[in-house]
């Protein structure tokens, strides 16, 4: 495995932080948890990776040890509900002296990273250990994509650390092989493994454009104004956005409907996902925000999926979510 060791000036952050959060009596620094020997490292960062982490655990064998990391406390709550019998505490603060104290107490056999975090300190010390370390789902769209360049700018060789990653499905592995993984495969998000997709319900009228985010207003504009005889369903990363595409919806001559069964010319505003979800089966084309699950509305019956700005269609799913999943699985008890 590679020698990478994080920047100096990181190494040292991590030092002078390290004190503060004892004083401060952060779970961040311990203690942990004792792992049952040979045990699998997972950590996902909050409750949208942890729904692929439990797809995971499914697909293990029942007795196989694991131990379990969040980010927040909300994941971890979750973590403690949904698997009590497996050790589970807060990630550690990301300083050279706890991740060596973090590791030498769970002593993992591997680690998995899920979609979108990478902790310099953790992987020079799994590196330094020979811990085989993988990603999962890595976020591959264009604004990840984008992140993780400016990330390796700055911890040049953090890539080596890696030993296998599996991407989300967005894009090609091509542009992580650039980076430096030595190992990268296509994948998907495993929140969806073991489910079947929805049988699509007859074509109707409807459109739908989910995962919005203010930067996808002008590309909404574009699609309602040549779609006008539609009815949209839209749904708002943020509730904010309501207002701005209330306003957007009115002066592109729509009217706001008040419920999902939206008529031609209307549109409706989801105050949440699981809402709109329901309806995805009856559109038969639907536009996601770049960088999120594409998979989601095929899995719930569109026909057709698109996503980006300008917009580009997504072909089909290729690989799936379950083959995805034996692939984690062998490499974890192999």
């Amino acid at each position: 495995m590679s020698g990478f060791a994080p920047p100096a000036w990181y190494r040292n952050l991590g030092r002078i932080l390290t004190p503060c959060f004892r004083v401060a009596g952060s779970p961040r620094v311990g203690p942990w948890p004792s792992a049952e020997q040979g045990a699998t490292w997972i950590h996902a960062a909050s409750l949208g990776e942890l729904k692929g982490v439990l797809r995971l655990m499914e697909a293990l064998p029942a007795r196989h040890p694991l131990f379990l990391t969040s980010s927040t406390n909300t994941g971890l709550e979750l973590l403690r509900r949904e698997a009590p019998r497996h050790p589970s505490s807060i990630l550690p603060l990301d300083s050279p002296t706890v991740c060596a104290q973090f590791l030498e107490t769970i002593a993992p056999s591997c680690a998995l990273f899920f979609e979108s975090e990478a902790w310099p300190c953790l992987l020079a010390e799994l590196v330094r250990r020979e811990i085989p370390v993988a990603f999962v789902a890595l976020r591959t769209g264009r604004t990840s994509m984008h992140r993780w360049m400016r990330f390796t700018e700055r911890f040049p060789g953090w890539t080596d650390s890696v030993t296998t990653a599996w991407t989300d499905g967005s894009t090609a592995p091509e542009p992580l092989s650039a980076m430096g993984f030595p190992d990268v495969r296509p994948g998907r998000s495993l929140k969806w493994a073991g489910w079947s997709p929805s049988e699509p319900s007859p074509d109707s009228h409807r459109r739908a454009a989910i995962s919005i985010h203010p930067r996808d207003l002008p590309e909404l504009a574009r699609m309602m104004r040549q779609d006008p005889t539609r009815g949209w369903l839209l749904f708002p990363r943020r509730l904010w956005l309501r207002h701005p595409l209330r306003v957007l919806a009115r002066v592109l001559g729509f009217g706001i409907a008040n419920k999902a069964s939206v008529m031609p010319g209307q549109a409706w505003i989801a105050p949440r996902f699981g809402l709109v979800r329901e309806q995805l089966s009856n559109c038969p084309w639907v536009w996601v925000g770049e960088g999120h699950d594409t998979e989601e509305p095929f899995m719930l019956g569109a026909r057709e999926v698109w996503t980006g700005s300008p917009r580009r269609k997504v072909e089909g799913m290729g690989i799936s979510a379950n083959q995805t999943r034996t692939e984690i699985v062998n490499w974890i008890l192999n």
